[in-house]
């Protein structure tokens, strides 16, 4: 549950203040409440909460859209996910006018979304049960031969809620593409980001009759913090809300666990941070599963003018030398190495 929080404080410390984050960051606040309250701890000021509410409101179009900045046009995508996280906020007990004037929006341009955007409204209209005749209609007629593994998702949760047969092996399939769609370049789109899916899928399936299909899947993914590199704030919201509920429903008490770095640092608190100054180190790791990242995100003051993109992998090394075989796994007490692949592309947009 620390990383959780951990997580939530660095989205609450990002600098930057379009629709989606401000919505993201409410988002997280929202889920680092429920979190604070299963742990009887103090929840969050209401104060803080409600600011976020009154950005996002600020921000809304008169007609009750979003775009991605303030007065910034319209986008049906941005504008339904606001929606989902007001509605989220109404749940939590704080009042807010940005869900009726957004659902009114989303119902009355249902007809003309596009195909990925239905499925996704129809969703959340759904879960706020405020879909309508028309609404229903509609999405009866999407066709559904091609779709992305974003709109699966969401498609398979619907027929869920709404009682309808899903063949096993449609889903599994989806489970499948999921995987794969990870070792995809990354896109700019974040509303498909494929590492948002991996946990999207997590939470929209979790206490389902496919729970256990995915879990053997991607648990392991979720869980170690394997997914965690270079996410945008969209896909580490996506992140926090799955590993919340994971903790939620997870009655199991954790095992203590310790690293020990070159015989003289003992890490028993999680998350930390050490700086990298030498080539070489020595782990020695006892206890609980812990997830080792050996890379920091760098944010850029200019993100319109330029970007980054880092592929990153750490591996352990077996023996004493550079030439022997890495590994991905980290075996309980065993001292070991470890060595870094980074790769990064950057481009300047002119």
């Amino acid at each position: 549950m620390e990383k959780i929080i951990a997580g939530v404080d660095e989205l609450n410390d990002y600098e930057y203040g379009c629709v989606e984050q401000t919505a993201s960051k409410l988002n997280a606040m929202l889920s680092k409440n429920y979190i604070l309250i299963a742990m009887k701890q103090t929840a969050l000021p209401n104060k803080r909460i409600n600011a976020l509410l009154g950005q996002l409101a600020d921000m809304q179009n008169t007609d009750g859209s979003f775009g991605w900045w303030k007065r910034n046009g319209n986008n049906d995508r941005m504008t339904i996910y606001a929606m989902e996280v007001a509605h989220k906020a109404l749940q939590a007990g704080y009042m807010n006018s940005i869900f009726n004037s957004a659902n009114t929006y989303v119902l009355t341009h249902f007809k003309n979304m596009s195909i990925s955007d239905k499925i996704y409204a129809y969703h959340v209209l759904l879960n706020a049960k405020t879909n309508s005749q028309e609404t229903d209609r509609l999405y009866a007629n999407i066709p559904v031969d091609r779709l992305s593994g974003t709109d699966k998702i969401y498609l398979y949760q619907n027929k869920r809620i709404l009682g309808q047969s899903v063949v096993e092996s449609d889903v599994y399939a989806v489970f499948l593409e999921l995987n794969k769609n990870l070792s995809q370049p990354y896109t700019d789109n974040f509303f498909y980001d494929r590492r948002a899916d991996v946990y999207k899928a997590y939470r929209l399936f979790k206490g389902s009759a496919y729970e256990s299909s995915f879990i053997k899947l991607f648990k392991a993914k979720l869980m170690n913090g394997q997914l965690e590199k270079n996410m945008n704030t969209y896909a580490k919201v996506a992140m926090i809300e799955a590993l919340t509920m994971a903790a939620l429903s997870d009655g199991s008490k954790p095992i203590p666990s310790s690293l020990t770095i070159n015989d003289t640092l003992v890490i028993q608190q999680y998350p930390t941070r050490i700086p990298i100054s030498g080539s070489r180190y020595k782990i020695k790791h006892q206890g609980g599963d812990v997830f080792v990242n050996t890379s920091e995100e760098q944010r850029s003051e200019t993100p319109d003018i330029s970007d980054s993109v880092f592929s990153i992998r750490t591996y352990f090394l077996q023996g004493t030398n550079n030439n022997t075989s890495g590994k991905d796994a980290l075996k309980m007490g065993e001292a070991c190495a470890f060595k870094i692949d980074l790769q990064a592309y950057k481009k300047r947009n002119t």
